[in-house]
């Protein structure tokens, strides 16, 4: 009787994952608009897309969105935006998603001069508040890439 609750089990798991995975790369993303057009070590970038899919509390779920922005080259200098991670507000599908990305409130205080490659994920999981004595599944979804746009940083 174990062996065939955890064979069921895996077959569940893998029914659920392996569609996750495979949509990763499938689809082409929104289109991200990056303003202002020129950029200095201090400006704050504002992005736009139409979003996709609708985030938040969802019927048995939540997914959620963040944008993850790192330099395409390495900095010369550790005192500039290495990495950063920026979460997105929970929006419906279609709606018009506009994030400002404020150097000053990031870890290094300024972009680094040079590009910067940036991803949009989402990423899903199971709603969950349990009452005592009940567990909360932990299964999370491989992070789904939305959108990948980029932006150079010039000396002002």
């Amino acid at each position: 009787m174990g062996r065939r609750l955890l064979g069921t089990l895996a077959i569940v798991l893998a029914a659920l994952v392996i569609p996750a995975a495979a949509g990763a790369t499938a689809a082409r993303g929104p289109r991200v608009r990056v303003a202002p057009g020129s950029i200095g070590p201090h400006t704050n970038v504002v992005i736009r897309f139409r979003q996709p899919v609708s985030t938040g509390a969802l019927a048995g779920g939540r997914s959620s969105e963040s944008v993850w922005l790192h330099p395409s080259s390495r900095p010369p200098r550790a005192s500039c935006i290495v990495d950063a991670h920026v979460a997105l507000v929970p929006s419906t599908a279609g709606t018009l998603v506009r994030r400002t990305l404020r150097p000053g409130r990031m870890r290094g205080g300024a972009w680094c001069l040079g590009s910067y490659r940036a991803v949009i994920l989402l990423s899903q999981g199971p709603q969950c508040d349990p009452a005592p004595g009940h567990l909360c599944p932990m299964l999370m979804m491989a992070p789904r890439e939305l959108a990948q746009f980029r932006f150079r940083v010039t000396p002002r």
